[in-house]
């Protein structure tokens, strides 16, 4: 098992596990070291087997529920991702599980959803302090999303 699987629990994001990278960075910028695109390949890899694996757990917990049609849903930048996307659907057949996803167009990463959430703001003239708190429930009134 990978050394970022810690513990026997199914309980991890892809957040988590992506924000662990930025050791590997300093890697990526010496060319005496691995190419950056090994590194990258490789710690898609690892995070591929780790929410796999954590997966699995999860889907086993659920089961015990007696679900009367097993179903797992994925979303948002890391359901677009070909790898692991791939391994969830094996997975989930595998388990008789259902897989359920958006298409690729719609699964896009957070990170680019706030992004165009502030610069619909922006060209709104909306502009907030910067000792503006974060809230999960931010609603854009400046158009249609």
């Amino acid at each position: 098992m990978r050394s970022l699987d810690r513990g026997r629990s199914w309980e991890q994001t892809p957040t988590g596990l992506t924000g662990s990278s930025s050791p590997f960075a300093p890697l990526a910028l010496d060319p005496n070291r691995a190419p950056a695109a090994d590194l990258a390949a490789g710690f898609q890899s690892a995070v591929t087997d780790i929410l796999h694996e954590k997966t699995k757990r999860a889907l086993a917990e659920y089961r015990l529920l007696a679900p009367a049609k097993p179903t797992f849903a994925i979303a948002g930048g890391v359901a677009a991702n070909g790898q692991i996307r791939s391994a969830l659907v094996g997975l989930c057949e595998t388990e008789g599980v259902a897989f359920v996803a958006p298409p690729l167009s719609l699964c896009t990463d957070n990170a680019a959803m706030i992004a165009a959430l502030g610069d619909r703001r922006l060209a709104a003239g909306e502009r907030d302090e910067l000792e503006l708190a974060p809230a999960a429930t931010t609603r854009s009134e400046t158009g249609s999303t």
